[in-house]
């Protein structure tokens, strides 16, 4: 008997504990804390893509689903180095083998017209989507897979009313620039980098 009262009184602390401890966290952390570890929210998508910020040394600044597995990519010609410190690597998911958005691939996008069309991006000129995809397949294959899926971005995005007047541009890169060489089938290679163009990249040469 007095063994259950103990352990009644316990399970009680317990639970009291328990309420309190959710109480006093805000909503906004419980749901961070169910989120995909390296899942891009919209803040960070600006937080890529805004002018101001300087891309650390030695590398450029970007954003991907997942860490590339493989070696670092070549280091690009000067004059491109201050737009590849404004772009975002996004692995939206396309249904298996073609163009056709998945519910998630949507969402992804939902987060990136909004960063594209907050304050903190007014300054764009122009982006450019450009589609890759993983080494498997013949290198024709790959280059227009990667075109209608850059295709697919664009045309999801010039729906959004936010975005109009937005010059958007699509490419289809293929396999051409792996992000992991040695492993050419991984999926952080299948992506949709997203660069940014602003008024002063014209005097380094960028359309």
């Amino acid at each position: 008997m007095f063994t259950d009262v103990l352990a009644r009184q316990g399970a009680r602390l317990v639970a009291s504990t328990v309420a309190c401890v959710f109480l006093a966290t805000p909503l906004a952390a419980l749901v961070q804390a169910d989120a995909p570890p390296g899942a891009p929210t919209t803040q960070s998508i600006i937080d890529a893509l805004k002018p101001e910020a300087e891309a650390p040394r030695g590398r450029t600044r970007g954003l991907s689903l997942e860490p590339p597995a493989g070696p670092a990519a070549k280091p690009k010609a000067r004059h491109q180095e201050a737009v590849d410190a404004r772009h975002v690597d996004l692995q939206v998911p396309f249904e298996f083998d073609s163009d056709q958005l998945t519910d998630e691939g949507r969402d992804l996008l939902d987060k990136l017209s909004q960063a594209l069309a907050s304050q903190e991006l007014s300054g764009i000129r122009s982006v450019t989507f450009e589609g890759h995809t993983d080494g498997m397949g013949s290198a024709a294959y790959n280059r227009a897979l990667s075109l209608r899926r850059a295709q697919s971005v664009r045309r999801y995005l010039q729906a959004v009313p936010e975005l109009k007047g937005k010059l958007l541009r699509v490419v289809g890169k293929g396999a051409s620039e792996l992000l992991d060489r040695d492993d050419p089938a991984s999926s952080v290679n299948r992506r949709v980098r997203v660069v940014v163009y602003y008024a002063e990249d014209r005097a380094a040469g960028q359309p």
